[in-house]
């Protein structure tokens, strides 16, 4: 808004652009600043929040394109995006580019360095950055002696300093001990959901809410890194299995070859090895298929989705919505569904365990409140829909020679354990507070650094 800005001294400028910006322009010297992995390229799908960019592909390629397209699919074309973005920013110069990215313990230089570094380009100088002589910084530093006491004499010599910081005027922000984070009294003891509000559960989670609550808190408030390899591969075979949910291994194996580029995997002796390991998974998802078709079953619902209530156990108690999505709807000649859930997982329950496994329960609790009877209405097959005729782990990842299938008998209305473990579920992710559990000698906690039974666990306080 300053009406001298277009009219002044035009000399010793840095223009400060976007890449998109920048287009079509040049400038004798370029320095591309913050090449960090995970933020460029970024690693994460872009307009989650209102789904522009398949608004975008409905109006430009139809609505069968958005069905189609795979989550590894979307991530690829945001890198490739990313990547036409770097080369347009590296293409400005006409003499010299400078890239520019931070090594520490948090950060790691972008993958895209590597694509300039040598022949094209000399390796990357490191420069040792000093730290800061601001007020925050030696604040910081005070707050670390303090905490960490490396002797008792230096301990009390920044706590002094700090005192001196907290009463200036103005006080110096994070002096003062009330700040510190980890030492305020908790801002709520409220439950997570409200009083008679409604609790939804997924059968994938009741597992691990049961086995501990603080560990499901933590990955469903996002808290868990982002899906690894393991999981990648999961949704890929997951794919497969429902775009062919009756065909033979050669065709099995056509569709991985088709789509196995979406893992982006590299082209070295670990990604030849994920292939071979993910053929192995298309011959034990043959055999399979040729066991359901020995016990004439067919498979009706994949991959179908399914939200219904159910009532509440005990009066006051929280209303329970189900809401998830069957691997594999089958039926046989009595009509009645069998669950099946397709484990692309190394480790597997044990056949006793199968027998209670809460998220097989979880689908039989839900096909007895109703989950299948709007689909059974365009499926004459099923005739029976809320008499589940029992539920199956099949396991397609576990290095078996043959395909293993951990079975489970139906739920019926004499014996229905299954929809007391969903109540036992919904009330324990209703509460305020959540307990760290370990059961067995084989519990894989995935949140060893905030754990308080882990060896490693600290508190938020502990450097």
């Amino acid at each position: 808004m300053d009406s001298l800005a277009r009219t002044g001294a035009a000399g010793g400028r840095v223009r400060v652009l976007t890449p998109a910006a920048a287009a079509g322009l040049e400038f004798d010297t370029v320095i591309i600043a913050g090449l960090q992995e995970g933020q460029w390229p970024t690693t994460g799908l872009r307009g989650q929040l209102l789904r522009s960019d398949d608004l975008v592909t409905v109006l430009e390629h139809g609505p069968d394109a958005l069905r189609d397209a795979s989550v590894g699919e979307k991530l690829r074309a945001v890198r490739d995006d990313e990547l036409r973005q770097f080369l347009t920013a590296l293409t400005r110069a006409t003499r010299a580019v400078h890239l520019v990215a931070v090594q520490d313990e948090e950060s790691t230089p972008s993958s895209f360095l590597d694509l300039v570094r040598a022949p094209h380009a000399p390796e990357p100088a490191v420069t040792a950055v000093p730290r800061p002589r601001t007020l925050s910084t030696l604040t910081a530093l005070l707050r670390r002696t303090v905490e960490e006491v490396p002797s008792p004499e230096l301990a009390a010599d920044a706590a002094g300093v700090l005192a001196l910081l907290s009463l200036a005027d103005p006080a110096v922000r994070g002096a003062d001990p009330v700040s510190w984070w980890g030492l305020a009294p908790l801002s709520s003891s409220d439950p997570v959901v409200p009083d008679r509000a409604e609790v939804r559960v997924s059968p994938s989670k009741v597992d691990a809410v049961l086995s501990s609550p603080l560990n499901w808190f933590v990955s469903a408030a996002n808290g868990l890194p982002p899906a690894d390899l393991a999981r990648s591969l999961g949704t890929l075979v997951h794919g497969i299995a429902e775009r062919l949910p009756a065909a033979g291994e050669e065709e099995l194996m056509a569709s991985l070859q088709r789509h196995w580029h979406e893992l982006e995997l590299p082209e070295n002796w670990e990604g030849r090895r994920e292939h071979e390991r993910a053929s192995r998974m298309m011959t034990r998802l043959a055999q399979y298929y040729e066991l359901v078709a020995g016990k004439d079953r067919v498979a009706v619902g994949l991959e179908q989705g399914f939200s219904v209530p159910l009532e509440a156990r005990e009066p006051g108690a929280h209303p329970v919505k189900l809401t998830g999505s069957i691997d594999r709807v089958e039926v046989g000649e009595d009509g009645r569904p069998v669950i099946i859930d397709l484990k692309t997982g190394k480790s597997l329950p044990t056949k006793a365990e199968a027998e209670r496994h809460p998220q097989l329960g979880t689908y039989q609790a839900a096909i007895r409140a109703g989950a299948l009877s709007e689909f059974a209405r365009s499926e004459p097959r099923l005739t029976r829909p809320t008499e589940p005729a029992g539920a199956a782990l099949v396991a397609i990842g576990k290095e078996n020679v043959k395909v293993a299938v951990l079975e489970q008998a139906g739920v019926t209305a004499e014996d229905d354990w299954a929809t007391g473990l969903v109540h036992d579920a919904a009330a324990l992710m209703a509460r305020p507070d959540f307990a760290a559990m370990h059961e067995g000698t084989n519990f894989r906690c995935s949140l060893p650094a905030v754990c308080p039974i882990c060896s490693d666990g600290r508190q938020v306080t502990e450097p």
